[in-house]
Order: C-alpha cells, then sequence, then structure tokens
C-alpha cells in the first residue's frame, strides 16, 4: 500500500513538473516563433533583441524578445520565471532598425521635457524614477520609448521622439 501511494506521489510530482516545465518553455519560445537573428541588410546591434531584467518587481528574471508569427512582429516579455507572457504591441513592418535592451532603475527625463517633440501636455509627467528594470524599446537613430511596471501593467515614457 505504502509503494503504490509513493508511486502515485512520484507521478503527480512529475506531471507538475513537466507543466510548469512547458509553461515556461512556451513563453521563451511561443511555438518557436522567437526572433533570433536578423535577416540581411537589417540593422545589427549587439544584444539588441532582447532584454534581460526584474520587469515587474517580483525579484526573479524576467526577458523581453521579439516574436514572428504569420508575418507579424511583436514584442513579448516573459514575467514569473517565464509562467507569464504578455505581448507588449505588434509592430508595423519588420524590425530591420528596431531593437530593445534592459534599462536600470534611475530617474529618466521625458523626451518632452527635453524639447523633442512637442511641449509635455497637462499630466504627462516630465520625469520616471524607475524602482526595478524596465524595457527600452527604440527605432536606431530616432525614437525610444521605456515600458516599465506600473500597478499590474505595462506603461509607456517617450525618452525620445
Amino acid at each position: 500500500m505504502k509503494t503504490g501511494r509513493a508511486a502515485r506521489v512520484a507521478w503527480l510530482v512529475l506531471i507538475f513538473a513537466t507543466m510548469l516545465s512547458s509553461a515556461g518553455q512556451a513563453c521563451t519560445d511561443p511555438a518557436g516563433k522567437r526572433v533570433t537573428e536578423r535577416t540581411a541588410g537589417e540593422h545589427r546591434g549587439p544584444g539588441d533583441l532582447n532584454a534581460i531584467g526584474d520587469f515587474d518587481g517580483d525579484g526573479s528574471v524576467d526577458e523581453a524578445f521579439f516574436v514572428r508569427s504569420s508575418g507579424v512582429f511583436s514584442v513579448m516579455a516573459c514575467l514569473e520565471r517565464g509562467n507569464r507572457p504578455v505581448r507588449l504591441f505588434n509592430l508595423r513592418g519588420g524590425i530591420g532598425n528596431k531593437g530593445i535592451r534592459a534599462a536600470s532603475p534611475g530617474r529618466y527625463t521625458a523626451a518632452c521635457a527635453k524639447g523633442h517633440g512637442p511641449p509635455c501636455r497637462a499630466g504627462e509627467p516630465a520625469e520616471l524614477v524607475l524602482r526595478q528594470d524596465a524595457i527600452e524599446f527604440f527605432t536606431y537613430e530616432s525614437a525610444s520609448v521605456l515600458l516599465y511596471w506600473n500597478e499590474g501593467s505595462f506603461g509607456q515614457f517617450w525618452l525620445s521622439d
């Protein structure tokens, strides 16, 4: 009787571990759609296809990266040790001159406060103080935006226009 119970417990542990492992893998590479390299002619920057940091402030390592599915590129974040996929947005066109990287905690000034683009609108913050890592999405020699965790979802803070 004890041997049967031990075998059932071991079987349940194995099933549970497999479920956790596959959930993390599904987020890390959803259906094999993760972009791991650029095509010829696209801008190439060092390490600009993924970002690693603690984006939601839970103490575990998170990752952001590009995915491609049916010709559409998206930016995805994997939170909670890869168990929580979050699609941040879809991109128009390709990723030729776009990239992502981790932004460290610190004080950031908005594009509108630096005189880039239109002046800051009423209620638009001129400064952001990050307490944990964020994702910087950028277009080379153009715009840059921080995607930061704010009360359960990602907010946007424009660094340049």
